[in-house]
């Protein structure tokens, strides 16, 4: 009350303005002092019924770190304190954007992946067409052939699952075992396709010659054989590694559904 007497010569209206406080507070005040009237609530209890009524006048049990696991502590009872620090860690830490750019960097590294393994089915493709193009049928060519050309035409023949007798590429370990593998697997070739040899002898010059001189091989698939063909036909393979034809939808919905859960939040 001195401090506001003291305010009466610098505030005129400072009295009228005090007085209508004191006149609403005294409503305020009425209202909520009912219950301890002589007759009232509080006065009629029992001990017990008061005990169990008690509270703390003011909310400090609940603020701060140690509060904050309290309340956790009673709507979570038998939760563990590593897992209320983790969860508490994962708010202040805002993982959710951690974990939102963690599964955007790992769709990428999916969609580089994917790529690099089209660009070896790409490259494989075309060395199936280059070894399609110029077949060694004869023994005599076999015996002449390098270990490399050697290896493509086994792995052009593995490739048409119409031999499971030819050796696995890992069994092979040099040339000397490639050749009679190679050997033995044109014959049984020959006594399968009887109309191989007459349709490979008849081919242009510039088809049966080196592989260096037959250029970039084309990528029409309808040069393979039949069994070869249908593993690639249909196959949705990238024009470019650099932008591949790659969608991985359940990372993108995912993302997607996490940023509105942000945004939300914002």
């Amino acid at each position: 009350m001195a401090a506001v007497r003291k305010l009466f010569s610098l505030l005129p209206h400072v009295k009228g303005v005090f007085v209508a406080f004191l006149k609403c507070a005294l409503v305020t005040w009425q209202c909520f002092s009912t219950e301890f009237a002589k007759d009232g609530v509080i006065a009629s209890s029992s001990p017990s019924q008061r005990d169990d009524a008690w509270m703390p006048a003011t909310n400090d049990a609940n603020k701060g770190a140690l509060g904050m696991y309290r309340i956790d502590n009673q709507q979570f009872p038998v939760e563990s304190m590593h897992m209320y620090n983790a969860r508490e860690m994962h708010k202040r830490n805002n993982m959710r954007r951690v974990l939102v750019a963690s599964r955007k960097e790992s769709a990428k590294s999916k969609r580089e992946k994917q790529a690099l393994q089209a660009a070896k089915k790409v490259a494989g493709l075309l060395q199936l067409q280059a070894v399609a193009q110029r077949v060694v049928l004869e023994e005599a060519d076999i015996l002449k052939m390098k270990a490399d050309p050697i290896r493509l035409q086994l792995k052009y023949l593995r490739s048409l699952n119409g031999d499971d007798k030819i050796p696995k590429a890992s069994a092979i370990k040099n040339k000397s075992q490639s050749i009679p593998a190679l050997v033995e697997a044109m014959k049984r070739w020959h006594a399968r396709h009887p109309e191989a040899r007459a349709a490979v002898t008849q081919m242009p010059a510039e088809r049966t010659g080196d592989l260096e001189a037959l250029g970039e091989p084309s990528t029409d698939c309808s040069l393979l054989p039949g069994p070869v063909r249908s593993n690639f036909e249909g196959s949705s393979l990238p024009d470019s590694l650099e932008d591949p034809e790659v969608k991985f939808t359940d990372f993108e919905d995912e993302n997607n559904s996490m940023n509105n859960a942000l945004d939300e939040d914002v």
